[in-house]
C-alpha cells in the first residue's frame, strides 16, 4: 500500500496518542444553549460534514489537486494518470470555479470506489478570537462560550466508544489554509503514488494494468474522504479550526436503527437537528469528566454570575475541577 503520513492531519492510534505541546487544548466555540447541551448531558455533536457552513466542502481539495496536476503536467505521470482516471466523469473547470458541492467519482470494472460518510466536530486553537465571538451576537451582546477540550483525552474516550474496526477512521489536526501547504502535502502525496507505482511496474512494463489502476483510484479516493476535509480556502483562516473527523466506511454494515454500536453498551445514533433552516444530522458523542480544561465567556458585563452558574452546574453533575476566564477583548456592546 502507499506509504503516506500528513505533517499537519493526524490519524489516531487506539495505543496511544501522540501530540505536539502546542496541541494539548483546543477551543469549541458555542451558544450559552450549546454549553448547557454540552456539560448537562456530557456529550458533543459531530455534524455530518455535507452539511457545514462552507459549501466548497468536499469539493476545495479537488480544486486543488486539480490545479497542482495542470501546473506540474508530466512531473507525476503515472499518479495524473490515476487522478485524471478518478475524476473523469467531472468538468474541471466547473470544480475550479467551485461551481459545484459534489465531485463524481468513477464506477471502475470493480465497481465504484469506496464511498464514505465523515461526521466532524470542529474547534479552535485561539480561545478568545472576536470574529469566531462575532458568530454568537445577539440582540446586540456578545452571548457565547468556548470550551476548551483536553485533545488527548477526548481522542482517547472517542476510541473507547468507537468499535475496533477497519471502516471506522478517526482523524484529527489543525486545518490547512495556507496554499503553499497544501500543495506541499498534495506534492508528497503524488510522489508517494508515483513511487509505489514504479516499484510494481517492471523495466518492460510501462503502462499501469486496470488492477493497479483500480487499486490506485480506491487509495486516492481514501485519501480525499479522510484528508481532504482538513483543506480549506484561504478566506476562513481566521477561523484557526482544528478538526475531529469520524469516518465511515459504506462497507460496515449495523443494525437498522442505529449508525454504529460501541462498546460498554453503548450505541451512537444518528439524529437530527434544524440547522440553517435544513435537517441536519449529526452524532451525539460521549466524553469523560476530565476532558474539559477551562471554558472562556464572551465579552459580558455580567462575568461574575455568569461563571457562578457554570460552576454550580459542573459541581452538580460532577466533572473535575476546571477554570473559567473571562474574554479579553475589551468591548462594551
Amino acid at each position: 500500500m502507499f506509504q503516506y503520513e500528513s505533517k499537519f492531519i493526524h490519524n489516531y492510534h487506539r495505543d496511544g496518542v501522540v501530540l505536539d505541546k502546542n496541541e494539548s487544548i483546543v477551543y469549541h466555540y458555542t451558544s450559552p444553549e450549546g454549553l448547557l447541551g454540552i456539560l448537562d448531558n456530557q456529550n458533543v455533536r459531530f455534524t455530518d460534514i455535507r452539511y457545514m457552513n462552507d459549501r466548497s466542502e468536499g469539493v476545495y481539495f479537488v480544486k486543488k489537486l486539480i490545479e497542482y496536476i495542470e501546473s506540474n503536467k508530466g512531473k507525476f505521470p503515472y499518479a495524473e494518470i490515476i487522478v485524471n482516471a478518478l475524476l473523469e466523469d467531472n468538468d474541471y473547470n466547473e470544480i475550479k470555479r467551485l461551481s459545484v458541492t459534489n465531485v463524481k467519482f468513477k464506477t471502475t470494472s470493480t465497481g465504484k470506489t469506496k464511498s464514505a460518510r465523515a461526521f466532524l466536530f470542529c474547534t479552535c486553537t485561539d480561545p478568545d478570537l472576536l470574529n469566531m465571538w462575532n458568530y454568537y451576537v445577539k440582540n446586540g451582546s456578545y452571548q457565547g462560550y468556548s470550551v476548551g477540550i483536553k485533545v488527548s483525552s477526548f481522542l482517547n474516550e472517542l476510541g473507547t466508544i468507537l468499535p475496533k474496526s477497519q471502516f471506522v477512521s478517526i482523524y484529527y489536526g489543525k486545518v490547512l489554509y495556507s496554499p503553499k501547504e497544501q500543495e506541499e502535502e498534495i506534492k508528497n502525496l503524488l510522489q508517494s503514488i508515483e513511487s509505489f507505482a514504479n516499484q510494481q511496474l517492471s523495466s518492460q512494463e510501462k503502462n499501469l494494468t486496470p488492477n493497479f489502476l483500480n487499486f490506485g483510484e480506491m487509495y486516492l479516493k481514501e485519501y480525499i474522504d479522510l484528508y481532504g476535509v482538513f483543506y480549506k480556502h484561504p478566506k476562513f483562516s481566521n477561523e484557526q479550526e482544528y478538526r475531529f473527523v469520524v469516518e465511515f466506511d459504506d462497507s460496515f454494515k449495523t443494525d437498522q436503527n442505529t449508525l454504529i454500536t460501541g462498546l460498554k453498551d453503548t450505541k451512537i445514533s444518528v439524529d437530527f437537528c434544524v440547522k440553517n433552516g435544513m435537517l441536519t444530522p449529526y452524532l451525539t458523542i460521549p466524553f469523560a469528566y476530565n476532558t474539559i480544561s477551562r471554558i472562556y465567556i464572551s465579552p459580558m458585563t455580567e462575568f461574575e454570575i455568569a461563571k457562578q452558574s457554570i460552576k454550580e452546574l459542573a459541581l452538580k453533575k460532577g466533572y473535575r475541577t476546571f477554570s473559567v476566564w473571562q474574554s479579553k477583548i475589551p468591548i462594551r456592546y
